[in-house]
């Protein structure tokens, strides 16, 4: 499946998918420990961009080669990946 077909397909879904994340293998925190439910995903510009429940957001460039079904979201190409969250435990950022 390509990026702008599986963009479309989350969008129409009535209920949005969700699970636990890992990235080149590697889990997110502790295995299955962590639940993102994904809210909003589109496709511009070659970057696949997931918005999660928690206030995450995933950026994948270029995706390719993806698999999509009731059990698992499986992308096997892309050229970069960004992952951006909240920090954890309540600490705020200070500006130096």
């Amino acid at each position: 499946m390509k990026a702008e077909k599986l963009s479309k397909t989350i969008t129409n879904l009535d209920v949005k998918p969700g699970g636990t994340l890992r990235f080149y293998g590697n889990w997110l925190g502790r295995p299955y420990d962590n639940y993102h439910k994904i809210l909003e995903c589109s496709f511009n510009d070659e970057i696949l961009h997931l918005k999660f429940d928690a206030g995450e957001q995933l950026k994948i460039w270029n995706a390719n080669k993806i698999v999509f079904n009731a059990k698992e979201l499986l992308i096997y190409e892309s050229t970069c990946v960004e992952f951006i969250r909240y920090p954890y435990g309540g600490h705020k950022q200070k500006k130096i």
